[in-house]
């Protein structure tokens, strides 16, 4: 199920997100331990076993099948948002009408909303290290990519974790994306395809979909959203920058009680 959702995203991407990126992956992960770039012949043999039309999955036989020897998935940029979704509708099959399921940083999911409150608060952070602003979640998930989250020095330059299938490089310019849709594995394909199509191919796709917003944050602080980004998240850049002794604190019993639940 996971690797033909998966196929499908790969074309409403316009390739920009695909699972069959594995022997890009691979490629460089040995440029990094070589600590040199790899040639045009190998990046060219790596590009050739990298699309959809490598998989034939069937679901009747529950099987996935590789076409070509050498060819790879990599579920690891979806793979989280589809297990929030999961998580998610076991708690609402148990009635759990409010909670907040987070894998990190990276992959959130809401389910309703805290009483008394609009939303699920969640910060963002930016392509510098710090914080671009505050979200709030009702029934939705986001994801957020950033492109040097993880990246391999070489010679001098820094390559990210994130590659592009349709080219087989790496990003190396320091971008972070958010895109909110309604399940995790729809918000984990479209923040890949946001950081990878850039500013304005990215925005346009996202624009496309009735179900989606997103937001694309450049190092240099400049950032880039949907039209309804702001309206669907309230997103908020100010309170980043309040005060320490403005920032909300748990009451010390509660505060005890979680730092026991952690032991």
């Amino acid at each position: 199920e996971l690797t033909e959702l998966s196929i499908g995203y790969t074309q409403l991407t316009r390739g920009a997100f695909d699972v069959t990126v594995g022997p890009l992956v691979v490629l460089w992960l040995e440029a990094e331990r070589a600590g040199r770039l790899p040639s045009a012949e190998a990046l060219a043999a790596a590009r050739s076993r990298v699309g959809p039309a490598w998989v034939g999955v069937d679901r009747a036989a529950s099987t996935v099948e590789l076409r070509l020897p050498g060819a790879m998935l990599d579920l690891g940029g979806i793979a989280k948002g589809w297990t929030l979704d999961r998580l998610a509708g076991k708690l609402r099959e148990a009635g759990v009408s409010r909670a907040l399921l987070a894998f990190g940083q990276s992959s959130i999911c809401a389910l309703g909303k805290p009483a008394g409150w609009d939303g699920w608060g969640i910060l963002l952070g930016d392509a510098s290290g710090g914080f671009a602003g505050t979200a709030q979640l009702d029934d939705r998930s986001i994801s957020v990519s950033g492109s040097l989250g993880q990246y391999a020095e070489i010679a001098g330059r820094r390559y990210g974790h994130v590659i592009d299938p349709r080219t087989g490089e790496p990003l190396t310019r320091a971008r972070v994306a958010a895109a909110l849709a309604a399940d995790g594995a729809r918000a984990e394909a479209l923040s890949k395809a946001l950081l990878i199509l850039g500013e304005r191919d990215g925005i346009e796709l996202l624009e496309s979909l009735p179900d989606a917003e997103g937001i694309l944050i450049d190092e240099s602080g400049a950032s880039w959203q949907t039209s309804g980004w702001t309206r669907e998240t309230r997103f908020s850049p100010d309170w980043p920058g309040a005060s320490p002794s403005a920032i909300p604190t748990l009451p010390a019993d509660l505060a005890a009680d979680r730092a026991r639940a952690r032991r």
